[in-house]
C-alpha cells in the first residue's frame, strides 16, 4: 500500500486499485507529479496484472487548478506528461468515470485502457465554448478510444454527454449503478487477471503498436510475440490446460 497526500495505491492478489482525492474535484500540479510517481511504482511490479483507476470522491474531476497553466507554459512539465504516464504502464488499465468528468476528469479516462461508467456520468471537454483546447492530451486520444466524427463533436459542440450516450459513442464498456459499479469493476478485472500475464502484456503491447503500423507490419509484430510466448511456461501450461480440460495455473513466466 502506497499511501500519498492526494492518491491512495493498494495492491490485491494480481490486481492494485488508485483512489485520488482532488481539492475542489480539480488536477494541480502536485496531484499530478503524484499520479507519476504511482503509475512508475506499478511498471515497476512484476506481480500485478491490471490496475484500477477511480476518483475516492463522487466527480472523476471537473478541470484544472487555476495555476495549471502558468505551469503547463514550463517545458519541463505539461499535464499531458501524467497521463502518458498512465499509457506507459504495460497491464491493463481501467478507468471507472463517474459523476462529473469535464475537463481534466475526461481526459485521465482516455489515457486508459477500458472504461467503465456509473449511471451517474456526465462527461465534457468544454474547452472550445471557453477560448481554449483541452491540455491533457484528450485531441489526439478521444479518437483513439472512439470513431473520429464522434470525437469531434464532443470536442468542438463542447457537448455534455451522460452514460447512455458514452456507452453509445464507445466511449464506456460498461454501464453500473452507483452502488455497483465498483464491485463489478472489480468482478470485470478479475475475469481479466484469470489470464495468462504475459500474454496481456503482449496483447496490449501490439494493439497499441500496431495503432502506427501498416497491416503487414503489424502482423508481423502480432507474430513476433507469438514466437516469444511459445518459449514461456504459461504457453505451455495452456496448451496442457486445454488437453487435458483442466483450469490452467499460470505463473507468469
Amino acid at each position: 500500500m502506497t499511501e500519498k497526500k492526494f492518491i491512495n495505491l493498494i495492491y490485491y492478489d494480481k490486481y492494485a486499485v488508485v483512489r485520488y482525492k482532488l481539492h475542489d474535484d480539480k488536477f494541480s500540479k502536485l496531484f499530478l507529479i503524484e499520479l507519476n510517481d504511482v503509475c512508475n511504482e506499478i511498471k515497476k511490479n512484476n506481480r500485478c496484472s491490471a490496475v484500477i483507476f477511480l476518483s475516492a470522491l463522487q466527480n472523476s474531476g471537473i478541470g484544472w487548478d487555476e495555476n495549471i497553466l502558468n505551469h503547463y507554459e514550463q517545458p519541463s512539465f505539461t499535464p499531458d506528461v501524467s497521463f502518458d504516464s498512465i499509457m506507459a504502464i504495460k497491464i491493463p488499465t481501467i478507468f471507472i468515470m463517474k459523476g462529473k468528468s469535464f475537463s481534466s476528469g475526461f481526459e485521465i479516462a482516455l489515457a486508459c485502457d477500458i472504461r467503465i461508467g456509473s449511471s451517474d456520468l456526465l462527461a465534457c471537454l468544454p474547452e472550445s465554448s471557453e477560448g481554449k483546447i483541452p491540455i491533457g492530451g484528450a485531441i489526439e486520444r478521444l479518437p483513439m478510444c472512439i470513431n473520429q466524427t464522434a470525437a469531434l463533436q464532443i470536442l468542438l459542440f463542447s457537448i455534455k454527454i451522460n452514460a447512455q450516450d458514452a456507452y453509445k459513442f464507445g466511449l464506456v464498456s460498461e454501464v453500473f449503478e452507483p452502488d455497483e459499479v465498483y464491485k463489478k469493476t472489480i468482478l470485470f478485472v478479475k475475469k481479466i487477471i484469470s489470464n495468462a500475464p504475459l500474454a496481456l502484456r503482449l496483447i496490449k503491447e501490439s494493439s497499441k503498436n500496431g495503432i502506427g503500423l501498416n497491416l503487414v507490419s503489424g502482423l508481423k509484430a502480432e507474430h513476433d510475440r507469438t514466437l516469444i510466448l511459445q518459449d514461456t511456461d504459461d504457453f505451455v501450461e495452456g496448451i496442457s490446460s486445454f488437453v487435458n480440460k483442466k483450469s490452467p495455473k499460470f505463473k507468469g513466466k
